[in-house]
């Protein structure tokens, strides 16, 4: 994700079926995604992009929420920080 930005692009996406396939085919895993802002956009833009991604794999991969979760937004001041959303299985 670009700064400023909460939505997903193409590639995003992609990566994301590719979650989903995993999460489809392994029902036992859990996924943890943390929003991970610059100084540019800060805490609120990196809780929108955590919720993006949620919506994305509920709604169109059909991953239960009780399987999705969220942890506290953080901000990386790395002056060449990049927006994210960080995932762990």
């Amino acid at each position: 994700m670009r700064p400023a930005e909460s939505s997903l692009n193409t590639e995003n996406r992609e990566y994301l079926f590719k979650i989903g396939d995993l999460l489809t085919e392994r029902p036992g895993l859990q996924l943890s995604m943390c929003g991970v802002a610059t100084t540019a956009d800060r805490e609120a833009l990196a809780a929108m992009r955590t919720q993006v991604v949620t919506d994305f794999l509920a709604a169109e991969i059909g991953i239960s929420t009780e399987r999705l979760f969220t942890c506290r937004e953080t901000i990386d001041a790395d002056a060449e920080a990049q927006s994210r959303v960080r995932l762990s299985l």
